[in-house]
């Protein structure tokens, strides 16, 4: 980049003023800029978990959740057979099993934690969604405090409540704060603050983290739909047809 400059200082300084001179040297300018500006822009994405894979496949191929639901029912690239302990929302016979690597201080999990919700009420019988942790606690400080603190309310059978509230309220993940939280869904107070501050459900965490690097999970949310990778939030109304669609894939 030194050199660009250092060249491009030297063609100015030599150039006659001829003014179509000026204006490839601006030209060449704004197109150096706009090049870095998206190298950082989608390294910034896919750090965060942002960037929709599907859904940019979407746009190519003009399909949508049939496209998804056509991908889940075809083969197994990842195995997830480990799950006990896990939090699950769902019959353990549910024909799709939906799941998702998630981050407490990631946006984008928090808006697909309403979607998983939504479909979980529309689909009672034939969806199973277990959650997983994967915090990134570089970009979103206090996340892996969060899990810990979801993982101690687990320990209460009140995983949901406190996901949700995790999920539904804007509070800094602090030991106090996640402290007030649980008593307000009714969790007990002095169990809570041990198991938080005992750091009870650490190598829990640890063994989510490590399931999703050898998945090869680098954001969130990730999803595995019946053993399938995606990922990225996928839009609840591409969601909800793939999760039919599949449906009438297993069912045949």
């Amino acid at each position: 980049m030194l050199l660009y400059w250092d060249a491009m200082s030297l063609f100015l300084r030599t150039a006659k003023p001829f003014p179509w001179r000026i204006i490839l040297a601006g030209v060449i300018i704004v197109f150096i800029s706009l090049f870095a500006y998206k190298i950082l822009y989608y390294y910034s994405q896919i750090k965060t978990g942002k960037v929709d894979y599907s859904a940019l496949q979407f746009e190519r191929s003009l399909a949508t959740g049939s496209y998804l639901a056509k991908q889940a029912g075809i083969g197994s690239p990842s195995t997830l057979q480990d799950l006990k302990g896990d939090p699950k929302l769902g019959p353990d016979s549910a024909l799709i099993r939906i799941v998702e690597f998630a981050d407490f201080g990631c946006p984008f999990s928090q808006t697909e934690s309403h979607v998983l919700r939504a479909l979980a009420k529309l689909f009672p019988k034939d969806i199973q969604i277990i959650y997983k942790d994967f915090p990134l606690p570089d970009l979103h400080p206090g996340a892996d405090l969060a899990s810990l603190a979801a993982g101690c309310a687990n320990d209460q059978d009140k995983f949901w409540e406190y996901h949700d509230a995790l999920y539904g309220q804007s509070i800094i993940f602090d030991q106090p704060s996640l402290i007030v939280l649980a008593t307000e869904q009714g969790l007990n107070e002095k169990e809570f603050t041990l198991c938080l501050e005992s750091e009870k459900f650490r190598t829990d965490l640890e063994n989510d983290i490590a399931t999703g690097q050898a998945l090869g999970v680098v954001g969130t949310p990730t999803f595995f739909i019946n053993q399938q990778k995606i990922e990225g939030a996928i839009p609840f109304s591409i969601f909800k047809t793939l999760i039919e669609e599949l449906i009438n894939i297993v069912k045949i």
